[in-house]
């Protein structure tokens, strides 16, 4: 069952003076319960198709469908928040959803907001603003959520924790699209991915069921791990996307440290589609 439908998509900004095009003919559908990462260079469309499917922006033609019962969340690129501090904004939102008040302290608690709560949000860090945008828009449990660039300016760690409690939202059967230039976070999360360039889809890659992911670590790789490949610097591990989160866990209860975890082979996609390959 579709929960969105994207269907012919234009957009063009600066029409008079000097259009630019960004979008030119997106077509795709999104199943129900399935996660989508858009992935492109700065200007390829992705956050003009974000802001339309958010119905913060009308297209010029085509049209957007979207088979939800609840609100959709939605967390932009760069959160504003209302002049409120942080115990309040959550307040104001909660309010209007009709979730109760006892159920917010413990929701700031889980975010690691529970400390800030009496901060206003222009004094957050940047992690913990996108950890407050996100409990946002994930506040009424939408069926379909939608984050622009999630993983924009955060440290290793605040990564991983936003992924995992992207994974954990996922796992509860919600539909998520995520636009984002990092691969790596993506991989472990999405069903599909879909690269754009010039307000156009190049390629609509659907994940199989065990892909490859190498990791970077330092220390001593536990015996119950089984990789298919084990260096001095990193090990190449078939598995689900799901057991990634599980399997680094077990890599940290070790001492093991995690630098980065990179999916196998999909660079090779990224290099022809962006960078000049030649598709085969």
């Amino acid at each position: 069952m579709f929960i969105a439908e994207v269907s012919n998509l234009h957009k063009t900004y600066n029409k008079l003076l000097h259009p630019v095009k960004a979008l030119n003919g997106v077509f795709f559908t999104l199943e129900k319960g399935s996660t989508i990462g858009l992935v492109g260079p700065n200007g390829a469309g992705k956050s003009t198709l974000i802001k339309i499917m958010a119905g913060l922006l009308f297209p010029d033609s085509g049209y957007v469908k979207l088979r939800t019962k609840k609100p959709l969340g939605y967390v932009e690129e760069e959160p504003v928040f209302l002049d409120l501090n942080v115990y309040e904004n959550i307040m104001y939102f909660a309010e209007l959803h009709g979730i109760s008040r006892e159920k917010i302290e413990p929701l700031l608690k889980n975010f690691g907001l529970a400390e800030k709560k009496k901060e206003y949000p222009v004094n957050l860090s940047h992690g913990q603003k996108k950890r407050l945008a996100l409990l946002r828009a994930i506040l009424h449990q939408p069926e379909f959520l939608i984050l622009d660039e999630p993983f924009s300016g955060l440290d290793p760690s605040m990564a991983l924790w936003m992924r995992n409690l992207i994974l954990s939202v996922k796992k509860r059967g919600k539909t998520i699209c995520i636009s984002s230039h990092i691969l790596s976070h993506l991989m472990p999360i999405c069903d599909r991915i879909i690269f754009m360039n010039g307000g156009k889809i190049l390629m609509d890659y659907r994940m199989k069921n065990k892909p490859l992911f190498r990791i970077f670590y330092k220390g001593k790789i536990p015996k119950d791990i089984e990789a298919e490949e084990v260096k001095d610097d990193s090990l190449l591990i078939r598995c689900e996307r799901e057991r990634i989160p599980e399997i680094v866990e077990i890599l940290v209860k070790n001492k093991v440290k995690i630098y980065e975890i990179r999916p196998e082979g999909i660079e090779e996609i990224y290099e022809k589609l962006y960078r000049g390959g030649k598709n085969e």
